[in-house]
């Protein structure tokens, strides 16, 4: 009264004090008057409140990822505006239930984590969902090796998934097939051709696509010494041979890459009788080769 202040009605002021500390938890907290003098006045100290009200705290599910086909990943979630010291556990009186539509067998896509419940006596609870996404297995379109003969069609192309997961095969996981070519034909020669995978698309694996080997083996000749007959007292005919299974169009010259050596132990003055003819040697890139003898006869005339 009288126009006086705090400052000229107090002698001495008071002091006060409250038991509620930094980390008090949630309630009321009485705050104490004591002491301070007036020569004016008669004191009385009536007690205050301090209310500790609880702090945000964002349960927010964390946002996972898995590889198409693989079980679900264990569902976390993060306490954002955690104060005091506090970790998630003493934080929270209870626990939040997470849980997502996504199962093993899903396919590629985004999938909501969804966050519910949970309770805490300190704190204000917000609750944010989370995203689970699938992403893309790894998926190989392999060319299958081949072969064929010298000379034969080219075999059908075809090829293997290999990484099918899920129960999957190829024609579920492959929403468009691949295409398959080789550089070899009919009368490509000996040797190993690539055979390259092109295209096939899926929507639930990345594609890698090896290559495979088309090998060209060679295809059986026979190289026969052909029969021979002379007179007694004659020369010796030419010897030849026959050359027994060409294909693709070739004649003794170009399947041979060295021509054979062919011999007899018959001379002019031979006896009449059976001589033999050996046919040794001969070489070819394209054909496998077995060799044949044969069989010169001196007649009497």
């Amino acid at each position: 009264v009288n126009g006086d202040t705090t400052a000229t009605a107090l002698t001495a002021g008071p002091t006060l004090a409250t038991a509620a500390v930094t980390g008090s938890a949630v309630g009321s907290y009485q705050i104490t008057v004591a002491g301070g003098t007036s020569t004016n006045y008669t004191l009385t100290r009536p007690y205050g409140t301090l209310t500790v009200t609880r702090a945000a705290l964002a349960l927010k599910a964390d946002p996972k990822s898995k590889i198409y086909g693989a079980d679900n990943p264990t569902l976390t979630v993060s306490a954002v505006g955690i104060v005091n010291g506090d970790t998630t556990a003493t934080a929270l009186t209870a626990g939040p239930t997470l849980a997502t539509t996504a199962v093993t067998g899903s396919p590629v896509g985004s999938y909501p984590i969804t966050l519910t419940g949970g309770t805490s006596a300190n704190y204000l609870l917000t609750r944010q969902n989370g995203t689970l996404t699938v992403t893309k297995a790894a998926l190989a379109l392999k060319a299958d090796p081949k072969s064929k003969i010298y000379g034969g069609s080219n075999p059908t192309l075809t090829f293997s998934a290999i990484g099918l997961v899920n129960g999957d095969t190829t024609a579920t996981a492959l929403t468009a097939t691949p295409t398959l070519a080789t550089a070899a034909v009919t009368g490509s020669p000996v040797g190993s051709y690539q055979i390259t995978v092109t295209g096939g698309t899926s929507t639930n694996y990345t594609l890698t696509r090896p290559y495979g080997s088309l090998s060209v083996t060679k295809a059986p000749l026979t190289l026969k010494a052909d029969p021979k007959s002379k007179i007694q007292g004659a020369d010796n005919p030419t010897l030849t041979f026959s050359a027994i299974g060409l294909v693709n169009g070739d004649t003794t010259a170009t399947a041979l890459t060295a021509t054979p050596t062919l011999s007899t132990t018959a001379v002019t003055g031979s006896p009449v009788g059976s001589y033999p003819i050996t046919l040794t040697g001969g070489t070819s890139a394209n054909y496998l080769l077995t060799r044949q003898n044969s069989t010169l006869t001196v007649t009497s005339g």
